[in-house]
């Protein structure tokens, strides 16, 4: 690739977490690759699956030595670099990433002049953010291809954005990321700042569903789930565990429960009490979760048609912040910035990449 009249010396994945993309780029395709990621643990897990891959590319090539009969045999263990930084980057400054990258020796053993690729595979939150910043302010990255993820997760420049109790996601980190006011957060662009674009904490949740590969089966289910913890709900403001007037009070936030806790409402009453450690708060026995099923069983089409009314401005919440990213780099001066689908929908839905080019 060309960049800016220099080729690409190194990719630096950004982000890389156990280095799957990494690794790929480096012993599949020859790529020099630069691996950043702020979590010890997975460097060390990214270490230790790079000598699985090299010993099982190992065996391939004996028995393909073998199959060739030890003659000329094709070797498509590819030639490049696999180096790791371990960095967390906050305000999109890699100076000291940069820095740390390894020379590539010239043609007269002087090092060559690092020209970098700065790309993510599914980048949480703001880390796109920052990587767009780091491309703006780091001259030697000549070019981005980014594809962000976990939209709930971003912050927003104009501050708080509450979601509902009753729609509101269980992830730790939701709190810090609804009620921060942040300078790099959407948007990004000046376009979208001028026009005071802002979206919210469930707008921003609702861009990550798919409903194009939802099936009758995993809506039934979904929506079964969802019938099951409002119906919960509806009994805890029955026996007074639950104030629905109260804006003081914290929304009871259950998470993730096993498959079988869902097999029926009383299983999973059972389970979510648990879960919540009131077991000596509330009991209810078989014959009142059945009579709470017969009596609201007949709003679970309405809870259903509003999930799925939600569900289908995905694309248009997504849009919102792709083309938020598409404008920056326009902005900054890019040669040449587009966005296009880099793999199939239904493999993975976050598949809008973010190219960019000096």
């Amino acid at each position: 690739m060309e960049a800016g009249g220099d080729s690409i010396s190194h990719v630096i994945d950004y982000g890389s977490g156990q280095a799957y993309l990494s690794r790929t780029m480096a012993k599949k395709y020859g790529h020099n690759v630069v691996g950043i990621e702020s979590r010890t643990v997975n460097i060390d897990g990214a270490k230790s699956l790079d000598i699985m891959y090299d010993r099982i590319a190992q065996r391939r090539l004996k028995k393909r030595a073998r199959e060739c009969g030890y003659g000329e045999c094709a070797d498509d263990h590819k030639g490049g670099s696999l180096q790791y930084v371990q960095a967390f980057i906050s305000d999109g400054n890699i100076g000291s990433v940069v820095d740390a990258i390894h020379d590539i020796p010239g043609d007269s053993d002087h090092p060559k002049p690092k020209s970098l690729l700065l790309t993510s595979l599914h980048s949480c939150g703001n880390l796109v953010h920052h990587a767009l910043s780091a491309f703006r302010d780091t001259p030697s990255v000549h070019a981005v291809a980014l594809i962000g993820c976990c939209y709930n997760l971003l912050t927003e420049k104009r501050g708080a954005s509450f979601k509902p109790p009753y729609l509101r996601n269980p992830h730790p980190r939701l709190t810090a990321t609804a009620t921060a006011g942040d300078p790099q957060g959407f948007p990004i662009s000046v376009a979208l700042t001028e026009k005071d674009i802002q979206l919210n904490i469930t707008a921003r949740s609702m861009a990550c569903q798919a409903p194009a590969n939802w099936t009758t089966e995993t809506c039934a289910d979904f929506f079964e789930r969802h019938f099951y913890r409002a119906v919960l709900q509806r009994i805890f403001i029955d026996r007074g565990l639950v104030d629905p007037l109260s804006t003081e009070s914290e929304p009871i936030i259950i998470g993730s429960l096993k498959k079988g806790s869902f097999d029926s409402f009383s299983a999973y009453i059972v389970a979510a009490v648990k879960k919540l450690g009131w077991e000596d708060r509330i009991n209810v026995t078989l014959g009142e979760a059945n009579e709470y099923i017969r009596k609201f069983e007949h709003r679970k089409k309405e809870l259903s048609v509003v999930w799925s009314l939600m569900a289908f401005s995905a694309g248009i919440c997504e849009s919102i912040i792709v083309v938020d990213r598409w404008l920056f780099l326009r902005e900054m001066g890019c040669q040449k910035a587009w966005v296009e689908a880099a793999f199939d929908h239904s493999e993975s839905p976050r598949n809008f990449v973010v190219v960019g080019i000096r």
